[in-house]
């Protein structure tokens, strides 16, 4: 009985380490840096759509009467503010909220672009994990979602299309399609 105790004992605590350890690596995603849209190499500022996503991650990253810029002109507030998430926030702030960047480096560069077989202009993937198309205008963040496959995800204009992609090995096309089974092709310039 002493032997069977002792094993649920050690199984209840590891559950609660690896609940501990997940939430603490949810709340490392986040860092809180000085000055307004500035983040430090390897980061990219913090979408509204992500900051919302996981919102007590990322309000875990600030202190109490915080308010950090987002992305596209956005801001959040830390807790004393309950979190409240803006889309637009023009005021001057003293600190940024960002994320890593992706650590798939030679899938940034500028791409011609289709979907479907059809020319929809540039499509640029930046380094910090931002992106854009010279046609449709739109933004997004992409985030590298499988190493070994090379494998990343474009989310543009707050997941309103969703992106799922394949770097060649020869890093000179991208190919996959989004949640509208939509056929998105890149072929680097």
């Amino acid at each position: 009985m002493k032997s069977t105790n002792r094993i649920v004992f050690s199984m209840a605590c590891a559950v609660f380490a690896l609940g501990l350890a997940s939430e603490a690596h949810a709340a490392d995603q986040f860092t809180k840096v000085q000055g307004d849209g500035t983040c430090g190499a390897g980061q990219r500022l913090v979408e509204p759509w992500e900051a919302q996503k996981d919102a007590k991650a990322a309000c875990g990253a600030l202190g109490q009467w915080d308010i950090v810029r987002l992305g596209l002109g956005g801001s959040m507030g830390g807790p004393g503010y309950k979190c409240k998430i803006n889309e637009t926030d023009g005021g001057k702030l003293g600190h940024s909220l960002c994320v890593k960047a992706p650590d798939l480096p030679k899938a940034a560069g500028t791409y011609t672009w289709s979907v479907n077989g059809k020319p929809n202009g540039e499509t640029t993937l930046d380094a910090d994990g931002t992106c854009s198309n010279s046609a449709s205008k739109m933004k997004c963040v992409w985030v590298l979602s499988d190493a070994a496959k090379r494998q990343f995800t474009l989310n543009w204009n707050n997941g309103r299309y969703i992106d799922t992609l394949v770097l060649a090995e020869d890093a000179k096309t991208i190919e996959g399609g989004n949640q509208g089974n939509d056929k998105i092709k890149g072929v680097r310039k």
